[in-house]
């Protein structure tokens, strides 16, 4: 998979490596099934479809399951921003929340340099803990509605995944500046350092 990795020699400045908010949803809608997949599959493998359906039907209403959602949501874009700060030694104050409404995507944004290896912590952490946090209590309370939770925000992880992949290049000391638009981040120089 060589797609998503975009740097942009063509362009003056520091190297960017950040591909579309656009080009990340539709990339990521497969993998997001997939990742989704992979944390759901074994769980109605080993406990059968309907016991998986009567147990989320047992344990869950509409509403429940979209304030589920909603808060998922909004912890997974604020684990990014504590992943960035905690790791990259910043302030809170330099994270920006909004929603892009072209693609009906929520985002955070870090307008601090950071390490690339602070990046990268920033990227995986909800993924991790909104994820496979949940997927693997669900699995050892034998909680299908948690399995379920934590299946489909793994899978929205999918894009920060992408955004993982755009930055594997990038050594781990490197100074970059998460991207305000799109997903990844370019690489900043010396000269480029807030003073």
């Amino acid at each position: 998979m060589n797609g998503p990795v975009l740097p942009g020699p063509a362009s003056p400045g520091p190297a960017d490596y950040s591909i579309s908010m656009l080009r990340a949803n539709l990339v990521g809608l497969p993998l997001f099934v997939l990742m989704m997949g992979a944390v759901v599959a074994p769980f109605l493998l080993s406990n059968g479809t309907p016991a998986f359906i009567l147990g989320i039907n047992g344990s869950l209403t509409l509403w429940v399951f979209l304030l589920w959602i909603a808060i998922g949501t909004v912890a997974h874009e604020a684990l990014h921003g504590v992943g960035w700060v905690v790791a990259g030694n910043r302030s809170f104050r330099s994270v920006r929340f909004g929603f892009y409404w072209k693609t009906l995507t929520p985002y955070a944004h870090f307008t601090e340099p950071i390490t690339a290896s602070a990046y990268r912590i920033g990227i995986v952490l909800p993924g991790i803990v909104v994820g496979l946090g949940p997927a693997l209590a669900g699995y050892a309370l034998n909680h299908p509605a948690a399995v379920l939770f934590g299946g489909l925000f793994f899978g929205a992880a999918a894009v920060d995944a992408l955004g993982l992949w755009a930055v594997r290049n990038i050594p781990a000391g490197t100074l970059v500046l998460d991207h305000p638009t799109r997903v990844g981040c370019r690489i900043v120089s010396s000269q480029e350092l807030p003073q």
